[in-house]
């Protein structure tokens, strides 16, 4: 599969979706004005990846906000993680934040409840 790669505007994130290295990387804020047009081609691209993954995969979050419209794709997002951890690849999710926005701490925390997979959360 080809790399997938969306530039960091000022309402999108930066997104790295990369097969051979298996690091998927979202950054940046999420408050697109129209969410499915921003997040519709991640989540397909993913819904291809899952047809033939690596067995193994880094996926790390550096959000500094998103909207409530972003969180429910982002949870997509990870659900389609689940799924390929419950196939037997290993998923490895980093949820990063800086040290004093405990409102993205709690976010990663309340998502990994919600997604029922393990987080590991990187105070920067």
């Amino acid at each position: 599969m080809e790399l997938f790669q969306l530039e960091q505007a000022s309402d999108t994130p930066y997104v790295l979706l990369d097969p051979t290295n298996n690091k998927f990387i979202f950054k940046g804020k999420s408050l697109p004005e129209d969410v499915d047009e921003f997040y519709n081609p991640i989540e397909l691209w993913l819904g291809e990846y899952m047809k033939t993954p690596g067995d193994h995969l880094t996926v790390i979050f550096k959000m500094d906000y998103f909207n409530t419209a972003s969180l429910k794709k982002i949870i997509n997002i990870l659900h389609i993680f689940r799924g390929l951890q419950e196939n037997g690849v290993k998923v490895e999710i980093k949820w990063n934040y800086r040290k004093d926005d405990d409102c993205m701490k709690e976010s990663g925390e309340e998502i990994q409840e919600m997604v029922e997979m393990e987080f590991e959360h990187i105070s920067l």
